[in-house]
């Protein structure tokens, strides 16, 4: 029986906590009569990482094949079942490729949230990315700055542009950008 499966004592809990300070517990069934400790995480050893090479950003000016050819394996990448490549750059731009291995779409992605993470090392790798631009837009500009970028149209809260090589939409929090999903003409 796997040990996350199993009920522990109190006494072993304890044993458990001794001998590493990173392990984690939780009660299921926490309100009845009855509740059942269960082990969560359990680190043990010591881990450290070096700080991740930076790694190249898509300006949203320049020929995105171009920069893909010159980049791609300074790039984090992995291709699904469909046969489609995702790469993502060091400014939390995810470009996914069909399976000609031509741009479909460019999504511009919110920042990592690490405040709930208890990942050893994990801030080290979100500090390693900047957070997205793209062309003469910018991670958390004001949505009035898109009339640079192309014609927009607001859709109930959602941004729709069109650009001469792009369309999409923008998602704003607050009169701010935060995400987008463009695809290539």
């Amino acid at each position: 029986q796997l040990i996350e499966q199993t009920e522990l004592s109190e006494q072993l809990v304890e044993n458990i906590k001794a001998h590493s300070d990173k392990a984690v517990v939780f009660q299921q069934r926490k309100y009845t009569n009855e509740p059942i400790t269960l082990l969560s995480e359990l680190y043990i050893g010591d881990m450290s990482l070096s700080q991740p090479s930076t790694l190249p950003c898509y300006d949203g000016k320049s020929d995105i094949q171009a920069f893909i050819t010159q980049h791609q394996s300074q790039l984090l990448q992995w291709q699904n079942l469909k046969n489609t490549t995702s790469l993502y750059t060091g400014c939390n731009q995810l470009i996914e490729l069909n399976s000609f291995g031509k741009v479909a779409r460019v999504k511009l992605l919110e920042s990592w949230a690490i405040r709930d993470a208890s990942l050893a090392g994990l801030t080290r790798l979100v500090d390693a990315f900047k957070p997205w631009q793209f062309d003469s837009i910018h991670y958390q500009d004001s949505k009035n700055k898109l009339k640079q970028f192309g014609e927009v149209e607001d859709l109930y809260g959602t941004l729709a542009v069109s650009h001469p090589q792009w369309v999409g939409s923008f998602e704003s929090y607050e009169g701010k950008l935060v995400a987008a999903e463009l695809e290539k003409l």
